[in-house]
């Protein structure tokens, strides 16, 4: 008896609506299993996890790879590729992952499998059609974003930059100065302008146990992040004249990386 295992994935609530929810690929999956013969020991799901997320790096699939020998699978099968992966390099990655351990990879919707010029070609013609949706899909999303952005509006997906918060929900959403955190953004612009150090302001913000978006604590990079973000000035919590300021600071001083100023004198940058 041939021993199989499945994986299955959905991300949005809008692909289980296009017939691409989990327990239509389960059913996929066991009805095909069936007319193979074949015993489906195990279905490893990945629920709420985009297709562009590197298989190795979500959760089901790593066990999945992990239980590969210990469990004498013989087949992977998965309701279609982009379940698998959205982009061909991550589809192809996990394929030679399962062939190391002589483990092949089986899709239910397109059944061109196997080592033949033929079924490889076709494999890798689903793998860009696949590409090309996620891309498409991508493109209509941002500028979906873009155009609500420029009303003045959150459209989600976005990465909320550190000194603001979404106000409202829905289409009424709005980004709006974080207070507390656009105070530590003044402060970062105030330190760079009179000489310190990308260095000196980062453990300056970790000795007073100022926590980054994250919770985790700064360094010269994540200072040098919201210097160079233009939305502080777009929402009103820097003002060009401190932009210009700084500019004409760190020209004087030769360039973003320079300033020796800071050095040795924290406790006055602190206060």
């Amino acid at each position: 008896m041939t021993n199989a295992v499945a994986y299955i994935r959905v991300s949005t609530e809008g692909q289980a609506e296009r017939g691409l929810g989990l327990e239509v690929q389960r059913e996929d999956i066991e009805r095909f299993c069936e007319q193979q013969e074949w015993e489906l020991l195990r279905v490893y799901e990945d629920a709420g996890v985009s297709g562009a997320t590197p298989p190795p790096d979500r959760p089901a699939f790593a066990d999945l790879l992990t239980d590969l020998e210990a469990n004498g699978i013989d087949k992977v099968v998965v309701a279609r590729l982009d379940r698998l992966a959205r982009d061909l390099g991550g589809q192809l990655w996990a394929e030679k992952e399962l062939l190391v351990n002589s483990v092949e990879l089986v899709s239910v919707a397109e059944p061109f499998r196997g080592d033949d010029p033929v079924a490889i070609a076709f494999r890798q013609i689903i793998g860009v059609f696949a590409e090309l949706e996620k891309r498409q899909l991508v493109r209509r999303l941002q500028a979906g974003r873009s155009a609500k952005h420029r009303r003045g509006g959150y459209a989600g997906g976005q990465t909320i930059p550190y000194g603001l918060r979404v106000q409202g929900e829905g289409d009424e959403a709005v980004l709006v100065a974080n207070e507390s955190e656009a105070l530590v953004v003044k402060r970062i612009y105030e330190w760079r302008a009179a000489g310190q150090t990308l260095r000196f302001i980062a453990e300056t913000l970790n000795d007073k146990g100022v926590p980054t978006q994250q919770g985790s604590q700064w360094a010269a990079q994540t200072v040098k992040n919201v210097l160079s973000n233009p939305v502080y000035i777009t929402m009103g919590i820097v003002t060009q004249e401190q932009v210009e300021k700084l500019t004409a600071a760190l020209a004087g001083r030769g360039g973003p990386g320079g300033g020796a100023a800071g050095r040795g004198r924290r406790g006055a940058a602190a206060s």
